[in-house]
């Protein structure tokens, strides 16, 4: 009993964590996570490069095929 416990507290540990970390529809960083790993990593390298891209029209992609807010 207390074995299924703890392994069910910890799969709902892990469900939120990703779900605290990472986009429900791509499961890419979302941007907290992705600050953190930055400033994480901008520590032990010289430097990094970030390309953020915008994509038109992709609120009607992400309505159509994703999740409704």
């Amino acid at each position: 009993m207390l074995t299924t416990l703890s392994t069910e507290r910890l799969a709902l540990m892990e469900r939120l964590e990703r779900n605290a970390t990472r986009d429900a529809l791509t499961g890419l960083l979302n941007r907290r996570l992705l600050q953190v790993w930055l400033e994480r990593y901008l520590t032990e390298h010289a430097g990094v490069a970030v390309y953020v891209i915008d994509l038109d029209g992709f609120k009607r992609i992400n309505t159509g095929s994703g999740f409704s807010l």
